[in-house]
């Protein structure tokens, strides 16, 4: 009887549901937990991923922020080339923040090179939202040295730029090139930019230096010469130098065109030095000492025959010199709609102004509003510039044709020749070798026009050049120092390539050597 009871207990299925609904309820727990343990991880991987991508986002930013800072800053006096070696630079360009605000800073001698050799600017920081943070560092310029075509003593503005970004604790770091297309050569006497008209040489014109075109150079008259090498464009399609011109150096053609940035006058066209010319008949010696118009040239000029007239500093804004009339401009910026130098005018940059900029303003300008040929100069007869600086130092004087994208301008110098040691002895009041115009003329807008006996050392770049007659450029000695050339007149327009995406690490972890790991 017993052993039936306890049969019959255990063949009930009393709680059998309860075991079912508890097991049930665990597979559940556990797919539920599988469920919840995918859904975390979708949404932790989702995140990184945001985070991942912001900080990829901020590092663009980074290297948006390193070109907007570099096109902008002023690079006045931030970067010296070694007059005695073109290939070293002395002082340099940085990016820097100071007192709060981006501004350009020297490069300091302690900076330590990376493994190639270059030195980086200290890292700017950026703080964005929501724990986005962005970082670049750049390196000093490039030395003087080969260009892309293999040309010798190019000026390259061009640097390498590293950014890093972060979202929180993420991070992503790039690697790029920040192209410039100025490609001013220290060694190149004449720089005809056009891609549509030829570089011309005629008559007994001498190019006692390098020339460089981005179209043909053509000769079609005459002896004249070129006493280095002469670079057409592109051989595609097929610039060449042709006619009877001599070619000490290379013909070889360019394997790329190179860019004449247009000038930035900056505020000069508001902010100058023309209130010092006076109008009160342009005859007398002021005694600020800013312009000086000699009345009675010395004896060894011809009594006076003509005048000197200003328009004013305002509307027209026209100097023009006739006769023999002289004037000496002796502060560092003028802003010009029209300059003219007619038989034996004397226009002299003394040697007191370390430099003297003159800007030939955009003939579209509300300046030069009514003013005939405006935006040019007109040197012809015997009329002379006269720079009482070295010619090693054409920077002294700065010729800026602003020009325009809609108007046709001629920067024409047709003059007479060097004057004798005397001559300059008593123009300057020193003792200085006979030679050409120590003069940067830069008008990458308009044509400049070389012809009569006009002698200049420096260098000549402009949309098309065109030299004839006794003519000649002599290239300095030294690099033109770009921004040593007064705020800002050329400014580099960067372009980033070459991008390459390296090792996620900081500044911070990375050293001396921001490249490695890319």
């Amino acid at each position: 009887m017993a052993l039936n009871g306890r049969l019959r207990s255990l063949a009930s299925e009393d709680g059998v549901g309860m075991i079912v609904s508890i097991a049930t309820l665990a597979l559940m727990i556990t797919l539920s937990s599988v469920a919840v343990w995918q859904a975390v991880a979708a949404l932790r991987h989702t995140d990184r991923d945001v985070h991942v991508k912001h900080a990829g986002q901020a590092a663009d930013a980074a290297i948006d922020a390193a070109i907007y800072s570099l096109d902008r800053l002023d690079l006045d006096g931030k970067l010296n080339i070694d007059p005695l070696d073109p290939t070293s630079v002395t002082r340099q360009l940085c990016v820097g923040v100071q007192d709060g605000q981006l501004q350009a800073l020297d490069l300091a001698p302690t900076a330590v090179p990376d493994l190639e050799g270059r030195r980086w600017c200290p890292s700017v920081t950026e703080q964005g939202a929501d724990g986005v943070t962005w970082s670049y560092q750049v390196t000093e310029l490039a030395r003087v040295g080969q260009g892309a075509c293999g040309e010798e003593r190019v000026l390259s503005l061009d640097r390498t730029v590293v950014a890093v970004g972060r979202s929180l604790t993420f991070k992503r770091r790039i690697k790029a090139t920040l192209r410039s297309p100025i490609t001013l050569l220290s060694g190149a006497a004449v720089q005809s930019g056009s891609t549509t008209s030829a570089l011309t040489i005629d008559g007994a014109a001498r190019i006692l230096g390098d020339a460089h075109s981005n179209h043909d150079i053509v000769s079609t008259s005459g002896l004249p010469s070129i006493a280095g090498n002469a670079t057409p464009g592109p051989a595609s399609p097929n610039h060449t130098v042709s006619g009877p011109v001599v070619v000490t150096g290379a013909r070889t053609a360019a394997c790329q065109r190179f860019v004449l940035p247009p000038v930035s006058q900056g505020d000069a066209a508001g902010d100058n030095d023309n209130a010092t010319i006076t109008d009160d008949d342009l005859c007398l010696n002021h005694a600020a000492g800013m312009i000086t118009v000699a009345c009675d040239p010395p004896s060894l000029l011809l009594p006076r025959t003509g005048d000197t007239t200003w328009s004013g500093t305002n509307n027209g804004r026209t100097l023009t010199l006739t006769g023999n009339s002289r004037v000496v401009l002796g502060q560092d910026t003028y802003a010009l709609c029209r300059l003219e130098l007619h038989e034996q005018a004397t226009l002299i940059i003394p040697a007191s102004a370390p430099i003297t900029r003159i800007f030939l303003d955009d003939p579209g300008s509300s300046h030069c509003s009514g003013v005939a040929g405006a935006g040019q100069i007109v040197m012809d007869g015997s009329a002379r510039i006269v720079n009482c600086h070295l010619a090693t130092d054409p920077g002294s004087l700065q010729l800026y044709g602003v020009g325009s994208a809609s108007a046709a301008t001629t920067q024409t110098l047709a003059g007479g020749g060097p004057l004798s040691a005397a001559h300059m002895a008593t123009l300057c009041a020193t003792t200085l070798p006979v030679g050409g115009t120590p003069m940067v003329l830069y008008a990458p807008r308009s044509q400049i026009t070389l012809r009569g006996s006009t002698q200049l050392t420096g260098q000549v770049a402009g949309d098309r050049v065109a030299l004839n007659d006794l003519a000649a450029v002599q290239p300095a000695a030294s690099a033109v120092n770009l921004n040593a050339l007064g705020p800002g007149p050329v400014l580099p327009l960067y372009e980033p390539a070459d991008y390459v995406e390296c090792t996620p690490m900081t500044f911070e972890e990375l050293g001396t050597n921001p490249t490695q790991g890319c």
